[in-house]
């Protein structure tokens, strides 16, 4: 079974947790707080874009 995995980026820290809450059952989520921070994060995990 593959996993869908999502990053959610948001400056909003209250909209990070809450998608990440609702979302976690369904599919790997991952958040980020800015574009940079979104990267960062892409390469890290090795996601493709």
């Amino acid at each position: 079974m593959t996993v869908i995995k999502v990053l959610y980026v948001d400056d909003e820290e209250n909209n990070l947790s809450s998608f990440k809450a609702n979302f976690r059952r369904l599919y790997e989520i991952y958040t980020a707080n800015s574009g940079a921070g979104a990267l960062i994060s892409c390469r890290r995990r090795k996601f493709t874009l």
